[in-house]
């Protein structure tokens, strides 16, 4: 993980720690495991991309979504999902339209 990398990790953990819902528990690891999850979500969009998803990624991408679905829950954010690997492929959206990228949609994960 590269320096620009770890900042936006950590910032990242910031924001999902300093909006979430009153008794969620297990912030940081939850956070941890979204950013773990978005980035292996990336990959299997460039692979589908490329159109070289197979049927055990494809299920893989699936799961993955119900996943980090089911984490911002109980975080209380909504988060959306891209299939464009050019850019950020989940997003998480804070109450405040807090951003980092140009479109000024949302907290791009990758």
């Amino acid at each position: 993980m590269n320096k620009k990398e770890a900042t936006h990790q950590q910032e990242c953990i910031h924001y999902l720690c300093e909006y979430s819902k009153e008794g969620s528990t297990d912030l940081i690891r939850n956070s941890n495991r979204v950013l773990k999850l978005a980035k292996s979500y990336s990959g299997l969009q460039v692979a589908r991309c490329n159109g070289d998803l197979t049927q055990r990624q494809a299920t893989r991408e699936t799961n993955i979504e119900s996943e980090i679905q089911e984490i911002m829950k109980e975080i209380g954010l909504p988060v959306e999902f891209d299939g464009d690997p050019r850019g950020y492929v989940v997003t998480v959206i804070f109450p405040d339209g807090k951003s980092n990228n140009m479109g000024g949609e949302g907290w791009g994960l990758y």
